[in-house]
């Protein structure tokens, strides 16, 4: 089975079947991280407004409310904003960006979204707004001109784990922005890998290297997560113990997804969110 899932050595054995958090690699190694990390800390400094801007699916969704609730703690005013899958194309758009601008928004994060988006963050630019682009999906012949392209697909690219979900490269984005700010990574590792347990096998990822240790670890601290519309959810689809990846797969999942695509993804994304038991 091991050898299937192309883990061929011992060490590669032991450590697929006892994952640990020690054995997460330094997110600084992914490209243009330096360079993101540089801005957040300049926004977090000032207390800039900030706009993330997600995607409609799980992943999406998850990796959004990673970054907003991150932000949030650290004392940056954050908008958000989701697409409607009906109305507004994929991705970033050029309506999104000027629609930032009016909120008074100095720098855009786009999260599962941005690494093709050229028009968009050139209009961004052309407003005097910033960009960090956090997505995993194969980059174009040429990046766009944000400030960072944060994505281990780029050609350039030398991150050994190419198959990070979205959530995951949220999370690796905050976990460097605690090394650059002296925060403990275990106050990270318990206020956000429920999320990244939830977007990462929702998006099909491979469940292999930092995909599997965080999933793990995630999955393990979704019955005691403080989210309370994670705890909504779990009752919803009859979850009061433990929560395995099948679970995520087939009944949490689905129901996350549903809502981008029958309606406004921004409902989950909200319900992430919420701190607010009656809401």
């Amino acid at each position: 089975v091991l050898r299937g899932r192309g883990i061929t050595t011992v060490d590669a054995a032991r450590d697929f079947l006892n994952p640990s958090l020690d054995k997460l690699l330094d997110p600084f190694g992914l490209p243009d991280m330096s360079a993101a990390v540089d801005r957040l800390a300049q926004a977090i400094e000032k207390r800039e407004t900030l706009m993330v801007h997600g995607d409609y699916d799980m992943d999406g969704v998850t990796a959004s409310a990673l970054m907003v609730r991150f932000l949030s703690k650290l004392g940056v005013d954050v908008h958000y904003f989701i697409p409607l899958r009906q109305i507004d194309q994929y991705g970033l758009s050029v309506n999104a960006v000027r629609q930032a601008a009016r909120l008074g928004v100095k720098l855009v994060v786009a999260v599962d979204c941005g690494v093709t988006a050229t028009e968009p963050i050139a209009e961004a630019r052309r407003l005097n707004m910033d960009v960090i682009v956090l997505d995993h999906h194969e980059p174009g012949d040429v990046l766009p001109e944000a400030n960072a392209v944060v994505d281990p697909k780029r050609a350039d690219a030398t991150y050994p784990e190419r198959e990070l979900a979205s959530v995951g490269l949220a999370y690796k984005t905050a976990s460097a922005v605690c090394q650059r700010l002296n925060i403990p990574q275990e106050s990270l590792q318990r206020a956000f890998l429920d999320l990244v347990s939830l977007g990462t096998v929702a998006d099909v990822v491979p469940l292999l290297g930092e995909n599997r240790i965080t999933t793990h670890y995630g999955l393990a601290s979704l019955p005691k997560s403080r989210k309370v519309g994670l705890q909504a959810l779990l009752r919803l689809c009859n979850l009061n113990g433990q929560v395995r990846s099948s679970d995520v797969a087939f009944r949490i999942g689905p129901r996350m997804n549903a809502v981008g695509r029958m309606g406004d993804a921004t409902d989950a994304l909200e319900l992430l969110l919420t701190d607010d038991e009656e809401e």
